[in-house]
């Protein structure tokens, strides 16, 4: 697992707050401010700058990590 890929699964936990997510962590709420923050938690972590229209049919982390490590 890169550092890129871990530091992604530490913020999202963080922006859901909760101890951890894996993959298969349902994104519940997945609402507008959620897409904002993991849109900005992609730039971080990656570099990349993505739209938010890219993840924000995203149901599960693996959706959002598919994008991120395009």
């Amino acid at each position: 697992m890169s550092t890129a890929h871990s530091k992604l699964l530490k913020g999202l936990a963080d922006i859901f707050e909760v101890t951890e997510v894996s993959e298969t962590f349902k994104l519940d709420p997945w609402d507008s401010l959620n897409v904002m923050q993991t849109v900005v938690l992609i730039d971080d972590c990656y570099g990349t700058v993505i739209h938010g229209a890219k993840i924000v049919d995203a149901e599960t982390v693996a959706d959002i990590i598919k994008v991120a490590e395009q």
